[in-house]
């Protein structure tokens, strides 16, 4: 594929191992033509001596980074790949590998733009577990990005909390549909690794609507961590969302799936909910059968596949939902890296029970 070189300016700055930065309006590509989650070189690397990118803060949608291979880049604070600084830039079409951070967001902090069919991490189907994007404080990805997050996947990565995510999604404004959302991300393997750490996949995040996303074998690992995929999410929205064999499993871990996350506008008249889920051999290591969720016992749950026993956790505020030791009836459970296709779809010969639940996402790599 013809690659089309960076401005003389990038490639000073690369060349150096030292921030660079643009300014409003310019956008960057590493190719004329790219595929979704198929990013290509050229590779911004500091080897490990500084951040790849940092923007101004006053980038609007109109600048984008798109393309890039943005690997082996460290720094202490605000962003280990990339420094947003609150700016709106979009991030397309990029592989983000071995990045880490001494505090929060190895890959991408503060960018409140749209993050977009990038891929985060590295996956090698003939490991339990590698470790990619690394950040000591919260989110091993993505920290703070309060825009859209769409079509990305993340496998890999590991943060005290957040192995993916943080503090992603903000408080929203009525009618703002550029800010707070998560939709159609495939996690897989992510992980928590701290004391009363939570969110092997996401943690601590509000915003309007997280729905359509792939959570698999996500987990948190020690003791009091909470929340093998998700921990503590309040959006306004959160809907038709699949989780599989995610894990809580440190002593005293609660919630093998998710812990004390709702949308807060999801549930009848407007009460916290949870809708349109399924849950599937997810486990935690309480005694109190929060293999899947352990929400608060005011949350409507509706229309979800599940079989934990919902009456025990939040009375009579279920409706709708089912659930049975045969499963929801994906095509298959078994993932070589690139089986999107097939990878936890629901089957339909024979039809699954599931079919207008949850959500399975197409990618290409």
């Amino acid at each position: 594929m013809p690659q089309t070189k960076p401005p003389r300016r990038m490639d000073a700055h690369r060349e150096t191992g030292s921030p660079c930065a643009w300014a409003f309006g310019h956008r960057l590509k590493s190719s004329p033509k790219i595929s979704p989650c198929r990013p290509v070189s050229p590779w911004l690397n500091s080897a490990n001596n500084g951040r790849a990118v940092t923007f101004s803060g006053t980038e609007n949608w109109d600048c984008s980074l798109q393309g890039f291979t943005i690997q082996k880049n460290s720094a202490y604070a605000y962003g280990g790949g990339i420094a947003g600084n609150g700016c709106e830039a979009s991030i397309m079409y990029c592989k983000f590998i071995n990045n880490s951070i001494s505090g929060n967001g190895a890959c991408i902090n503060n960018v409140d733009g749209i993050i977009d069919r990038n891929v985060f991490g590295a996956y090698d189907v003939n490991e339990s577990w590698i470790s990619s994007n690394i950040a000591s404080g919260a989110g091993g990805a993505c920290y703070d990005c309060d825009g859209i997050i769409r079509l990305n996947i993340f496998w890999c990565n590991q943060a005290s909390s957040g192995g993916a995510l943080a503090y992603c999604g903000d408080t929203v404004t009525a009618g703002d549909t550029r800010h707070g959302f998560i939709l159609s991300n495939w996690f897989i393997k992510n992980r928590s690794a701290s004391v009363y750490g939570g969110g092997g996949a996401m943690d601590m995040c509000n915003g309007n609507t997280i729905m359509s996303n792939m959570f698999w074998k996500n987990e948190v690992i020690y003791a009091y961590t909470t929340g093998g995929a998700m921990s503590y999410y309040y959006p306004l929205k959160l809907k038709q969302n699949t989780f599989v064999s995610n894990t809580a499993n440190g002593p005293y871990g609660e919630g093998g799936a998710i812990y004390d996350s709702y949308g807060t506008d999801e549930g009848p008249n407007g009460v916290n909910g949870i809708t349109n889920f399924i849950f599937w051999d997810n486990s935690d290591s309480t005694t109190y059968a929060y293999d899947d969720l352990g929400v608060p016992s005011t949350t409507n749950i509706r229309n979800c596949y599940t079989i934990q026993n919902l009456t025990t956790l939040v009375g009579a505020n279920h409706s709708g939902c089912i659930g049975d030791a045969n499963g929801p009836g994906f095509i298959t459970q078994s993932f070589d890296g690139t089986n999107f296709h097939d990878f936890l779809h629901l089957d339909t010969d024979p039809m699954s029970s599931c079919i207008d639940r949850g959500y399975t996402i197409i990618v290409t790599l």
